[in-house]
């Protein structure tokens, strides 16, 4: 009765309109939210006993029975959880036959084994020479005891495989079960930084090169008036006359940026409204308008390359990669930044001809710009300080081509000549800036992303291209900028920072235990967290595609946090279990006693992290999609950790810690043995 009251409650709180009362509308969520947690804790208390006596008695016996087949769940579902990185589909199914086919293998050899080998041949042996033979005999015969054991090892481990039906369709179960289920997930997508609704909309307007800016300014007011209509926007301005390009600002009279403003309770409806402003496209007849929302790291465009190399080869090549990234789905407002090509005429001097009328080139070029740019005479003082003079043709003079043919230019002996006697004017086009990386000539080709698609899985055709010979002309070099470069970086560097957490943790703990080999134990545990993971992220951006939930910075920060956290479980469970031993009990015993004991301590932790993180999984906050993957990161990690961590580690400890203790038995009654042997040989001399 009481949880039915809980459940009509979080209805009624979910339908609750809060907003209008002053408090904020996650309100709508997080009650709800908060109240099946409490029913799922409530469940779970209520059934305490019954779990930990099922866990103490059945599960964690069975783990401890089969330890192999523990280590394969564990090693299939990490396996699998990495594949979701590497593009799901055709990889994890492959990993999957993969692993069908090495347990095929597995089970036929052992049913080999047991037809034609007695369990007794794979027993282990060891020989014991006397310590009276020389050191290297001893040392001979151990090696060759380890290498023999090691053989015998192996074979139980064959032999024992398939022997129970159950277990065994179990074993090829999960594979099938796996290549169906996670490539419906989908991948993981890749970004630097997470996609975020923060209701800011940037657009920018392109009219081909000469355009008068009174032309731009008329048709963007027209634009601008038509965007205040749509429902949602709180404000829009406009800047005619320059627009933002990758790392910097393109000037010119054909260029206009405009910024738009969501109101405030309608920010998760941005990429919506993107939607709806890019249909207004035919307002700026003969431009090109793009829309965007606040993104990038740095450039402005998340997707931002730039090509160098010979002049003639680059321009080419990058309207090369603009293609394969137009091709390429999720893939929006791609360019490069010689698209916008200038009408340019070029003067070309003939030599020949200048010489034979007598001209220098030199003159010849002089006057042709003096002409149209005109140049500074002199200088005049006014109030204001120094101002140039600058003479020029008229305008009327300076119109035409014909005009510019018929400027004359005086030859040495005196003579008038006009310049289209010596020289050919030839119409070209040429880039209205010019771009220059580590000093060389380069190409920008840039762009945006759509919503529910990645910056890596947009760029990946891209590099797969890239990595084709004969694809870049020789001598060209593609270079990744802004977004594209940081993603880059920040999974080399984030690579690097995980190495070196699993590395400092696993060192404070040899320092603290005094030991390389329980540390070792625990540091089993975290790997698991990866599972649950990065099967979080995929599950969360298939629910949700729009919410940034990706393998990006702030997710991979959450990673790195997880190595703390989740070790904590074994580290409880490692510690109670030395405790015990040092007290006197076998180890399997004191396996199962620290299990029983520290299930409780292990599960209120991790469920009290996982509630915790539960609000910025769900990303209730404005602006929350930048903290969500953290979340479901951690969230997922500590789940995975939580359930497969309380089987593994007691069984690796089992196995481990109870290998020594069985070898220190061994020891101990050789020693017995022997100190009885010399008993008896020194009686048998005595009576001698």
């Amino acid at each position: 009765q009481t949880s039915a009251q809980l459940l009509a409650g979080a209805a009624v709180a979910y339908f609750v309109p809060w907003q209008f009362a002053g408090l904020p509308k996650e309100l709508n969520l997080v009650i709800p939210v908060m109240v099946v947690a409490v029913l799922v804790l409530n469940v779970f208390v209520q059934n305490y006993d019954r779990i930990l006596n099922w866990y103490k008695t059945r599960a964690l016996a069975f783990a401890l029975e089969h330890g192999l087949f523990v280590v394969y769940v564990c090693v299939i579902l990490v396996v699998n959880a990495l594949t979701l990185a590497m593009g799901a589909g055709t990889a994890t199914i492959g990993v999957n036959v993969a692993f069908l086919v090495l347990a095929a293998i597995w089970h036929a050899v052992g049913l080999l084994l047991r037809r034609r080998v007695a369990r007794e041949r794979l027993e282990l042996r060891w020989s014991h020479l006397p310590r009276t033979r020389p050191l290297a005999r001893r040392a001979w015969n151990r090696a060759a005891d380890l290498a023999s054991n090691a053989v015998r090892l192996t074979g139980q481990w064959f032999y024992a495989t398939g022997r129970g039906l159950r277990l065994t369709a179990i074993t090829f179960a999960i594979p099938i079960a796996l290549a169906i289920v996670l490539p419906l997930l989908g991948p993981i997508d890749f970004d630097f930084v997470p996609a975020v609704q923060n209701g800011a909309i940037s657009m920018t307007v392109t009219y081909p090169p000469g355009t008068p800016i009174l032309v731009t300014e008329k048709y963007v007011s027209q634009l601008e008036s038509a965007i205040l209509k749509i429902d949602g926007l709180e404000s829009v301005s406009s800047t005619v006359g320059r627009k933002p390009e990758g790392w910097g600002t393109a000037i010119g009279d054909n260029y206009a940026r405009l910024n738009a403003q969501t109101l405030p309770d309608r920010r998760k409806e941005t990429y919506k409204i993107i939607d709806q402003i890019r249909k207004l496209a035919y307002l700026v007849p003969g431009g090109q308008l793009q829309v965007a929302g606040e993104s990038g790291g740095g450039s402005g465009t998340p997707i931002f390359y730039s090509l160098s190399g010979p002049e003639d080869e680059i321009g080419p090549a990058a309207e090369k990669v603009a293609q394969v990234l137009r091709d390429t789905p999720g893939s929006v407002n791609v360019q490069t930044s010689n698209e916008l090509a200038a009408p340019r005429l070029n003067v070309n001097v003939d030599a020949q001809r200048a010489e034979v009328l007598g001209v220098a080139p030199a003159d010849a070029a002089a006057v042709a710009r003096f002409a149209v740019d005109g140049a500074v005479a002199t200088k005049v003082r006014t109030e204001n300080g120094l101002v140039d003079v600058r003479v020029q043709f008229p305008v009327a003079d300076r119109s035409t081509v014909d005009d510019l043919k018929a400027v004359r230019v005086r030859a040495q002996d005196g003579t008038i000549v006009p310049l289209a006697d010596i020289a050919d004017f030839v119409w070209t086009k040429a880039p209205v800036q010019i771009q220059r990386l580590n000093r060389q000539r380069v190409v920008n080709v840039y762009g945006g992303v759509l919503p529910a698609f990645s910056l890596g899985s947009v760029t990946s055709p891209l590099e797969k291209k890239l990595h084709s010979p004969g694809f870049l002309p020789e001598g060209v070099g593609l270079t990744a900028q802004g977004d594209t470069q940081y993603l880059n970086e920040t999974m080399a560097n984030m690579g690097i920072a995980l190495v070196t957490s699993f590395m400092l943790v696993y060192m404070l703990m040899v320092i603290l235990y005094g030991s390389f080999l329980e540390p070792l134990i625990v540091m089993f545990s975290v790997p698991l967290a990866i599972i649950g993971a990065l099967v979080g992220l995929a599950l969360m951006h298939r629910i949700e595609p729009t919410a940034g939930q990706s393998l990006n910075i702030i997710s991979m920060i959450g990673i790195i946090m997880l190595f703390g956290l989740v070790s904590k479980n074994g580290i409880l469970l490692v510690d109670y279990s030395n405790t015990l031993c040092r007290r006197g009990m076998r180890v399997r015993e004191a396996v199962l006693q620290a299990s029983g004991t520290r299930f409780r301590p292990i599960l209120m932790t991790t469920c009290a992290m996982i509630f915790g993180m539960l609000p910025l999984s769900l990303g209730f906050a404005e602006g929350g999609e930048w903290r969500q993957a953290m979340g479901t990161v951690i969230i997922g990690g500590l789940a995975s950790s939580l359930i497969l961590t309380l089987f593994l580690v007691p069984m690796i400890y089992n196995t481990w810690i109870g290998w020594l203790e069985r070898r220190a038995d061994q020891h101990a009654i050789e020693s017995e043995m022997s100190v009885a042997n010399g008993v008896r040989d020194g009686l048998g001399a005595s009576r001698s």
